[in-house]
């Protein structure tokens, strides 16, 4: 029996993705770190609702109990440029370095070649760095790292927005 199952997002998932996405980006993104509390809350509360109904949504949980999630990738799929894209991902602390996140990734992937529309959690590390060249790559290799099932990846965060209109 695998140690996680996968399955699509239910209604019931909802609200544990809205505080989850909300609190982890806030805390390990630029755009959180400097956007009032109120403004952030309203707004990117309205993003999240609007991505969920946009997009797919993958859960890892429990096999036994499904409503015990481990995480979620947001994600989707650009037909016209054989590209998938990965909006958001998050595993739960307790379950990260077993390979969830990877295993997600590998089993939506319907391409080579991947855009990402938000930074992995590790940004501000990055940043510390204060040489453009090394957080370049630095951020490469952990792209590498989460997402090593493609051959290309694109950081474009308007994909979002917007997919496919580029």
């Amino acid at each position: 029996m695998s140690k996680w199952n996968l399955r699509p997002l239910e209604p019931g998932d909802i609200p544990f993705i809205i505080k989850t996405w909300l609190s982890n980006y806030r805390h390990n993104s630029m755009i959180g770190a400097v956007t009032d509390s109120e403004i952030y809350l309203a707004e990117t509360e309205n993003l999240i609702r609007s991505a969920l109904n946009k997009f797919k949504t993958t859960i890892a949980c429990d096999p036994v109990t499904p409503g015990l999630i481990f995480g979620y990738v947001v994600h989707d799929s650009d037909e016209k440029r054989d590209v998938d894209l990965v909006h958001y991902i998050y595993v739960k602390h307790k379950f990260r370095e077993f390979g969830v996140a990877k295993d997600m990734v590998i089993r939506m992937r319907n391409w080579d070649n991947l855009i990402y529309s938000h930074e992995p959690d590790n940004w501000k590390k990055l940043i510390k760095i204060g040489n453009f060249k090394r957080i370049n790559e630095k951020r490469e290799k952990s792209i590498v790292r989460l997402f090593p099932c493609y051959n290309t990846y694109t950081y474009n965060p308007y994909y979002f927005f917007n997919p496919g209109g580029h």
